[in-house]
């Protein structure tokens, strides 16, 4: 029971920074601010992480298993199908979308340390091999620069509106709070895709 509960307000603590960071828009926040948003006591967020960096780093971690979750659904037997590739793209869009923090963490660590983190190897590494023999049954292509480049497709597809609509505020003329949106969207990449 008290394994549970230190558990679960780990997870309130990393929920409130990506929160807090999405809102603000930078990895600039106060141990107060993750404690009023947590709900937690201030010396909750100091013993269980020690610094900002470490709680960083355990946010990026727990992103990362996130990411891991949502590659199942392409190891699955049955992964081979267009349907497969919409559920990944549809399940990866709302990840991205109701963590938007995860982008400016990202960011900042490219920025300040030339490396991406292991959310973008999760991200890329976990999934392009299967990404690319779904597309390879799909389109019956074999190539591997053809395939690289449908893979680097939808990646892109997936995380540059989120980017551009949660990260930086701009409109694209799509509300990507709207998971039926996202919904139409992913089919629409993943058709574009398999053309």
């Amino acid at each position: 029971m008290i394994q549970k509960e230190k558990s679960e307000t780990r997870e309130r603590i990393i929920k409130a920074v990506l929160k807090i960071i999405g809102q603000k828009g930078t990895v600039k926040f106060t141990v107060r601010e993750i404690s009023k948003v947590a709900n937690v006591n201030l010396s909750a967020v100091n013993y269980y992480f020690r610094s900002t960096n470490n709680l960083l780093n355990e946010v990026e971690v727990y992103f990362a298993e996130k990411v891991q979750e949502i590659s199942s659904i392409l190891k699955r037997e049955d992964s081979y199908t267009k349907i497969t590739l919409i559920e990944w793209s549809k399940a990866t869009m709302e990840l991205l979308s109701k963590n938007t923090g995860i982008i400016w963490i990202i960011a900042n660590k490219i920025l300040n340390k030339g490396s991406s983190g292991i959310f973008i190897e999760k991200l890329i590494d976990e999934n392009s091999v299967f990404l690319k023999k779904i597309i390879s049954k799909l389109t019956n292509n074999k190539n591997e620069q053809y395939l690289a480049g449908k893979v680097t497709q939808l990646i892109s597809d997936i995380s540059f509106p989120i980017i551009i609509t949660k990260g930086l505020g701009k409109d694209l003329g799509q509300n990507f709070n709207d998971f039926t949106v996202i919904d139409r969207y992913a089919t629409s990449i993943v058709d574009s895709i398999l053309k």
